[in-house]
């Protein structure tokens, strides 16, 4: 325990005469008075440590110890005392005046219990339905408490779809206020939606359960695509309501004559299905495949659904078109079977050669037996010396076909020319034959043969192995791999029949194909033209020369990139082309290709990154500069090469502006020269920072930072600070506050906000119907500047009577103002 006197150096002669007197009265009983006790807590009983305990009106005391107990020793007095018992948070208790004559006992036990002073959060209802209608649901925060309760919601833990308002506050013991909660659909998804949000400062934080409901209908479709293929004709889907009210659909527009929906339109309940179906005709369409899409459209959402339905010509196709019997085989097949469709075909079969018989002479091509083999048979007793030709014929409904037939009694040498090389459509060589006659015998294989050797053949060197063939026809062979340049190359067709092998004439050609070996791409800046070079071009003359190009950053390639063609070309080997205004920001890549009787040859593959032109804006000086605006200066220098989307100026109290401050969009720009932006909401007498700037797809370049001050009003002086009120009436209520913070005080009914503002203004207030006040002592806190102008925004609260006038008082200027605010029947107006 810690005992403590009130004793001062200035009474110290008064209090050696009151210890005399103390003296004389201990001397007259003989004994000291002593104080003693324990001090417990009201409500739990547990000792309160730390208490101080006086004797008044000595100030003799001191403090309980850990178990709240005190012993204090007075000298022998007369007077009359009183214990004081005070702690902080809790509520001082003094005893009564007692007298300590000499008659009176000498040791005094007074045990004491305190109150504790708390605030306490009560409030009507800890739940908040919103339900499937209310967006506004309003509880009552009471203080039935000791002490004043200074209360917040954690804002950071609500959901993004409610407010509440005001979301804290202080409330002082029996008082009590309205919470209004507030909530916002948009966007939420169909069904409940539940949160729990906490009050704070009460004895223990209180949750309020909050429930919100959003009704809807919700469409949900199984299976939107479908494919009726060639035989397919009904099909169905499934329409589900996963909302909670009634769904009504119905589609988007008409349909096909070929499509039919049973129903096309309907109701479904909540949480129910229904139905649909969908079938097709095919008599009504013409052959090939058809498609269609359409839109169902319902008040729970749409989708999409995709159709396809074929309907194909009934047609059979054969094996083969020509039948060779050669000198000896009496037996051959043809097979017949299904092109297109799915319905049954028939057919005939008929020659009339006598030499020759069919096996089948009628049949049908059905899904279950989809071919059919027929036997051709020779009868080789009475065929004519020589080679014989026949036709066989088959009929269907819609087709007719021949087949040629070939026999012989005996062979004579085959005969096939060598007609030489072409390109084809991709430029690749191949070598030309013709089999002018079989001799009377089967070609068991063909093709060409080709190398180095004066006489090429199968057994010295490459060839092509391409099977049998019919008298007449020709063929080609592709020969891989191609020789090198400079090389001399024979070749000739042949032809294999049962009496041996027969070549045609031998051909050669010296190899030279085109020769691409130096391409190049540079840039002219004076004509902002892209050039495209080959310098070491060979194997002339060229039939087609020219450049392959893209941005991509792949191999160009013919067909697929951009292609330039210039022509022939018989002389030179250097060539070229100009791109114009070629697009800046991006790498070309380019092969060069030349043509000529031996194919196409294409160059490696040259890039070149042609590089942006930026745009180069200048801050020019500030003018016109007043309390609240400027006229800024500027100027665009150099265009750059890419389209300019915005220009103008950007500013900020802060170094550094950017866009994302306050700025001007002076729109696009076609040229260079001067402009000018009003920077407009200005606050007075500010130091503001700024420069130019212009914006492209590829960046924001700025101009040098520049500065300058707003004007200075000298005739606004605020002696007391700045004090802004809102009242029911003319009294000065602004006057009656009772605690002061270091910079602001702000009294209940308004609410001061520099986050949360309108767009051009400094701060919010807002005023919910009640007195109150927003006053700083010395400092403006809007600007931070002492004695400075104020610029805010109030925003009035639904809560407020539309028929009474509000007064709005202010002493931002030394006589002050006032104004009456009143609801003109549309919006509330100065």
């Amino acid at each position: 325990m810690h005992t403590f006197h009130f004793l001062k150096t200035v009474a110290t002669t008064l209090i050696v005469l009151c210890s005399g007197v103390f003296i004389m009265s201990c001397d007259q009983t003989g004994t000291t008075t002593t104080f003693a006790g324990t001090v417990t807590d009201a409500e739990s009983g547990i000792p309160l440590k730390g208490v101080s305990v006086s004797i008044m009106p000595f100030n003799l005391g001191e403090e309980t110890g850990p178990d709240g107990k005190y012993s204090i020793e007075l000298p022998r007095t007369s007077e009359n005392v009183y214990l004081v018992f005070s702690i902080p948070g809790y509520d001082s208790w003094e005893t009564e005046y007692m007298s300590l004559s000499p008659k009176k006992k000498n040791l005094y036990t007074i045990n004491a219990q305190l109150k504790q002073r708390i605030a306490k959060a009560v409030l009507s209802s800890q739940e908040v339905d919103f339900g499937a209608v209310q967006n506004s649901v309003a509880i009552q925060l009471s203080n039935p408490g000791s002490d004043t309760l200074r209360w917040n919601f954690l804002e950071l833990y609500f959901p993004r779809w409610l407010q509440v308002e005001p979301s804290n506050g202080v409330l002082n013991m029996g008082q009590s206020q309205t919470l209004t909660f507030t909530c916002d659909r948009s966007g939420l998804p169909i069904g409940e939606q539940n949160a729990g949000v906490q009050l704070l400062g009460g004895q223990a934080p209180l949750t309020i359960q909050v429930r919100l409901l959003v009704e809807g209908a919700l469409l949900k479709a199984e299976g939107t695509l479908f494919d009726f293929g060639e035989e397919e004709t009904q099909v169905s889907t499934i329409l589900s309501n996963q909302g909670n009210i009634p769904l009504e659909w119905h589609l988007g527009e008409e349909m096909p004559v070929w499509l039919e929906w049973d129903p096309a339109q309907g109701n479904i309940p909540a949480g129910a299905q229904t139905k649909v179906l969908i079938k097709v005709d095919r008599s009504v369409l013409d052959y090939g495949t058809h498609t269609f899409s359409t839109r169902l459209l319902s008040s729970g959402g749409d989708t999409t659904y995709f159709f396809s339905i074929s309907k194909t010509q009934d047609l059979i196709q054969l094996s083969a078109q020509f039948l060779d019997f050669g000198t000896k085989d009496i037996q051959r097949t043809v097979k017949v079977s299904r092109l297109s469709g799915i319905h049954p075909v028939s057919f005939t079969v008929s020659c009339q050669d006598p030499n020759i018989s069919l096996s089948v002479a009628q049949g049908t091509i059905t899904l279950e037996e989809p071919e059919c083999t027929i036997l051709v048979t020779l009868d080789r007793k009475n065929i004519p010396p020589g080679s014989s030709e026949s036709v066989i014929r088959i009929f269907a409904p819609e087709q007719e076909f021949s087949i040629k037939v070939n026999y012989a009694t005996a062979a004579v040498p085959a005969e096939v020319t060598t007609v030489g090389f072409e390109l084809d459509d991709s430029y690749r060589l191949y070598l030309k034959g013709i089999l002018q006659s079989n001799g009377g015998g089967s070609v068991i294989r063909h093709g060409h043969c080709w190398g180095t050797m004066p006489e090429p053949c199968l057994e010295n060197a490459s060839y092509s192995d391409l099977g049998t063939i019919a008298e007449g026809r020709t063929f080609v062979t592709y020969p891989q791999p191609l020789p090198e340049n400079g090389t001399t190359w024979y070749y000739r067709s042949y032809a294999t029949t049962e009496m041996g092998t027969f070549y045609g004439q031998t051909m050669e050609f010296l190899y030279e194909p085109p020769i691409l070996d130096d391409p190049l791409i540079d840039y002219n800046d004076f004509a902002n033209t892209l050039t495209f070079r080959e310098r070491k071009a060979g194997g002339l003359p060229f039939t087609e020369h020219g450049f392959l190009w893209n941005t991509t950053g792949t191999d160009p390639k013919p067909g697929k990139d951009n292609e330039i063609r210039l022509g022939p070309k018989n002389s030179g080997s250097f060539f070229f082309y100009n791109l114009s205004d070629p697009q800046r920001g991006v790498e070309y890549y380019m092969r060069s290709f030349g043509i000529n009787q031996f194919g196409i040859a294409l160059s490696e593959t040259t890039s070149y990154y042609l590089d942006i032109l930026k745009p180069t804006p200048e801050t020019g000086v500030a003018a016109e500069i007043s309390y609240y605006s400027a006229v800024l200066h500027g100027n665009i220098a150099v265009l750059g090469s890419e389209k300019i989307l915005s220009y103008g100026h950007c500013w900020s109290t802060d170094p550094i502006p950017t866009i994302e401050d306050d700025k001007t969009d002076l729109g696009t720009a076609q040229n260079t020269g001067v402009y000018t932006s009003n920077a407009a909401g200005l606050l007075i007498n500010t130091p503001y920072y700024y420069r130019a700037y212009i914006k492209t797809a590829k960046g924001v370049y700025y101009g040098e930072q520049m500065e300058f001050s707003t004007l200075k009003d000298e005739s606004v002086v605020v002696q007391d600070g700045l004090r802004l009120y809102i009242t029911t009436d003319q009294t000065p209520k602004a006057y009656d506050w009772t605690g002061r913070m270091s910079d602001i005080t702000i009294s209940n009914g308004v609410t001061y906000n520099r986050n949360n503002k309108p767009e051009g203004t400094h701060a919010a207030i807002s005023f919910n119907g009640s007195s109150g006040y927003l006053l700083s002592r010395n400092v403006n806190p809007l600007s931070g500047k002492n004695r400075g102008t104020i610029n805010f925004w109030l925003r009035f609260r639904q809560t407020m009577n539309k028929s009474l006038v509000y007064p709005f008082f202010g002493s931002i200027s030394e006589g002050g103002f006032y104004v009456e605010i009143r609801h003109n029947g549309t919006a509330w107006v100065l």
